[in-house]
C-alpha cells in the first residue's frame, strides 16, 4: 500500500471499503426503488414500440404491428406479452438525444446535467442497505464510460449467479484491523458498524442478499429462460431485499447495435425482452420503478446491409410500476421524426428521479413541469 492510499483510508474511514455514506438516510416513505433495464446499442423503436405499418417498405421492415391493450397504441409483432399490458405503461415516444455516439448518447440518458453522478446512482440514495446499487450483467457485455459509478457488479457466468468479488492486494482481515484502529478514537462510528459489516459479508460472499442469488430452474424458466430474464428476476429480487437502484445491461451477443442483418437477431432480442419484461411488470412490487431505454434509436430506412443505424432524433423509452399513471408522450412521425412533444434525454432522467423521489407519476403534469 502506498502513502497516498494509506491517507485515502485514514481520511474516509468506512468508505474506503465501498460503504456509501447515503446509505445512512432515512428512508423516505416515499421514495421508490428503480430497475433500470439498458438495451445496449440503441434498440430500433420499428421493431419495438412505434412501428410504422403505413411507411414504406424500407421503413416498416418486415414485422407487422398489433393493436395493444391501448386503443389506438401499437407494437410490433413481437412483443405479444407486453402488446397485452400496455394498459400498464407510461410510453415516451419521442426521447431524443443531441449526438449519435454511443458514450455521449448514454450520458445524456443517463444524466439531467446538474450532477455528475448518473441516474441509479441517485435514485438509490437513502436504499436500506449500504450496499445499493448493483449491476446485473452477463460476463461477454460490455460497459461504457457512461454506465461505471459507484455501485456493485453482479455477473452470471456458467448457469451460477456470482456475487461481487472483492480484490485486495492485502488481505480483507488485516485491512479491517487497520480501520478499526484509525476509528477507534473517532465519536460516532461504532453506529456505523452494521453497515460495514453488512457490506462486507456481501462483498466476500454471504450476507443478507445471498439469497437473491439462489433461483431455481422453475423460476428462470418463468422469466423465459434467457440470460435476461434471469437477470431482471435477479434485480426483482435485490430490490425487494433492499437495495435501491438495479441496472440490468441487455447486450447479449452484441446488443441492439443492429448495423447488419438485423432482423433475425432482433427476433431474438425481442422475444426475450417480450416474454421476461411481461413477467416482471405481473411480479414487480408497487414500491419499485422500472425504466426501459437505450442511448438512441435506429434510423427510419433499413440500410444497404440490411441493418439499421444510430438515429438520435427519436427513441422509445418505457416508465411502470411504483405509482406510474398509465399514458402515451409525445409522437412521431412516418420518418421517426419528432411531431408532438419530443422528451430530451436529460428531461427523461429528471422525470424518472421526481418519481422515484415523490413515489406519484401523473404523466403529463410532471413531464410538462419538467419540460416546461
Amino acid at each position: 500500500m502506498d502513502r497516498r492510499s494509506f491517507l485515502k483510508i485514514g481520511l474516509s474511514g468506512i468508505a474506503s471499503l465501498g460503504w456509501n455514506q447515503n446509505a445512512l438516510a432515512a428512508p423516505s416513505a416515499q421514495r421508490k426503488k428503480l430497475i433500470l433495464i439498458w438495451l445496449g446499442g440503441g434498440h430500433a423503436a420499428t421493431e419495438s414500440f412505434d412501428p410504422k405499418p403505413n411507411s414504406p417498405e424500407e421503413v416498416r421492415g418486415p414485422f407487422k404491428a398489433i393493436q395493444t391493450s391501448v386503443p389506438g397504441l401499437h407494437f410490433s409483432e413481437l412483443l405479444p406479452n407486453l402488446a397485452e399490458r400496455a394498459h400498464k405503461l407510461a410510453v415516451f415516444r419521442a426521447v431524443t438525444v443531441r449526438n449519435g455516439d454511443h458514450y455521449n448518447a448514454s450520458n445524456e440518458i443517463l444524466h439531467d446535467n446538474s450532477e455528475k453522478q448518473t441516474l441509479a446512482e441517485r435514485a438509490g440514495r437513502g436504499a436500506m442497505v449500504p450496499y445499493m446499487l448493483c449491476e446485473v450483467q452477463p460476463p461477454y457485455s460490455y460497459i461504457e464510460s457512461a454506465h461505471r459509478g459507484d455501485w456493485m457488479k453482479i455477473e452470471y457466468r456458467n448457469g451460477r449467479y456470482c456475487p461481487p468479488a472483492l480484490t485486495l492486494e492485502e488481505p480483507i482481515s488485516a485491512r479491517r484491523k487497520l480501520l478499526d484502529s484509525l476509528e477507534s478514537n473517532l465519536p460516532g462510528t461504532s453506529k456505523y458498524a452494521s453497515q460495514r459489516e453488512a457490506a462486507l459479508a456481501l462483498l466476500l460472499g454471504g450476507g443478507p442478499l445471498q439469497a437473491c442469488f439462489e433461483i431455481s430452474i422453475h423460476d428462470r424458466l418463468r422469466y423465459g429462460g434467457s440470460s435476461l430474464g434471469e437477470c431482471l428476476l435477479l434485480a426483482k429480487r435485490l430490490t425487494e431485499a433492499g437495495v435501491g437502484a438495479v441496472t440490468v445491461i441487455s447486450e447479449q451477443d452484441g446488443g441492439w447495435d443492429l448495423h447488419y442483418k438485423m432482423f433475425e437477431r432482433h427476433r431474438v432480442l425481442a422475444s426475450a425482452l417480450d416474454s421476461a419484461l411481461a413477467r416482471l411488470m405481473d411480479a414487480l412490487n408497487d414500491d419499485t420503478i422500472c425504466l426501459v431505454c437505450s442511448e438512441f434509436g435506429r434510423t427510419p430506412k433499413i440500410n444497404s446491409n440490411g441493418g439499421r443505424d444510430h438515429w438520435p432524433q427519436a427513441n422509445t423509452a418505457l416508465l411502470f410500476g411504483g405509482g406510474i399513471r398509465p399514458c402515451v408522450i409525445g409522437r412521431t412521425d412516418s420518418m421517426l421524426l419528432p411531431k408532438e412533444r419530443p422528451v430530451p434525454a436529460p428531461m427523461l432522467c429528471k422525470t424518472v428521479l421526481q418519481a422515484c423521489r415523490a413515489g406519484d407519476f401523473q404523466g403529463n403534469e410532471v413531464v410538462s413541469e419538467v419540460i416546461g
